[in-house]
């Protein structure tokens, strides 16, 4: 019996093969790699097939609701909440996505209700996506820690025992596998001096979502992932010719880098049937124009399940001041005008 979720009434049998879980926790998420995905997917269309009860899973001092002023009143309120749509990719194939704010309470129930959603819905595959700080330079290729609850042939496994405070999808990842499911896991390093930057590190999103692909998961569209990491590295060179300190670090976390012999994974080491930037791009302008149709249409009725609105696209973010005043953190100095 359900603990949390809500399913409509009209629901009706729908098999969906893959799960993606995007659970965040704004004060811990290196990278802002969750929510740069995250961002992606919301490029694709989507409707909601179940929710969640909001109210007994959080601690509303810890996670507060944010709330809107406008010309002497307050217009709006946005509580924290968790939610699982139904995804169509740049390829046409539909995936589950359980994404919203990290719950702070019962959350063995709360795996309670993700295997019985799990179950429903016929789900055989799990991904779940997160970033990791590391002594690593962003002028290398981006990484990542590849977790499966599976046994698998010849695995390129990073060597040693760790015991770290977990995050939600790290504990329905071991639920899961406890329960016989395949949950996978990519977790991206992320440079030190970006792991508490307000904006994301755009070379691990985009090895998320590459990587996403090549292990069988939906395809996503980059959206501005690639502009934006262009920017991002151009300002980074940027620091590094103003700042001999930054660059000592940098040139530092790079030989270590290039002399590391641990097997972590980079998003070429597997083949995979990447689409062309054209081909994402006239998939994308498909499903736009495809905006009024609904991926339950005959499965549950457009009124049960409305379509989600998309945000509007952020105002462009002023990276100079974001990188310096992460760096200026990391060697805890205020940085001049």
């Amino acid at each position: 019996m359900p603990n949390y979720v809500m399913y409509p009434e009209s629901m009706g049998e729908l098999t969906v093969p893959t799960l993606v879980i995007g659970l965040v926790d704004h004060l811990v998420d290196p990278g802002a790699i969750s929510q740069a995905v995250h961002a992606c997917i919301d490029l694709l269309d989507s409707v909601e097939v179940c929710s969640f009860d909001a109210d007994p899973l959080y601690d509303y001092r810890a996670q507060r609701p944010i709330v809107t002023y406008e010309d002497g009143h307050l217009t709006s309120s946005a509580e924290p909440g968790i939610s699982l749509d139904l995804v169509t990719d740049v390829n046409g194939q539909t995936f589950l996505f359980l994404h919203g704010t990290e719950p702070d309470f019962h959350w063995p129930r709360l795996a309670e209700d993700v295997l019985e959603i799990v179950q429903k819905f016929g789900v055989k595959r799990i991904f779940s996506i997160h970033g990791m700080p590391a002594p690593i330079p962003h002028t290398r290729p981006a990484d990542m820690l590849i977790r499966t609850t599976t046994e698998v042939e010849n695995p390129a496994v990073v060597k040693g025992h760790v015991s770290h405070p977990a995050s939600l999808a790290d504990y329905l990842e071991y639920q899961l596998g406890q329960s016989g499911y395949k949950a996978i896991n990519i977790r991206v390093r992320v440079p030190l001096y970006m792991s508490r930057s307000d904006m994301p590190f755009f070379s691990g999103a985009l090895a998320v979502v590459r990587q996403l692909a090549t292990l069988g998961g939906p395809t996503v569209p980059l959206g501005d992932l690639e502009q934006h990491e262009d920017h991002q590295v151009a300002e980074l060179a940027g620091i590094i010719q103003q700042d001999e300190q930054f660059a000592a670090m940098v040139s530092q976390f790079e030989e270590e880098y290039d002399s590391s012999d641990q097997a972590f994974v980079k998003p070429h080491d597997e083949a995979g049937p990447l689409p062309t930037s054209e081909e994402i791009g006239a998939a994308v302008e498909k499903f736009l124009a495809m905006q009024n149709s609904n991926p339950l249409e005959g499965i549950v009725p457009v009124q049960d399940a409305p379509a989600k609105t998309k945000a509007k696209d952020p105002q462009s973010q002023d990276f100079r001041t974001h990188l310096k005043n992460s760096i200026a953190q990391l060697f805890n100095r205020k940085q001049e005008d």
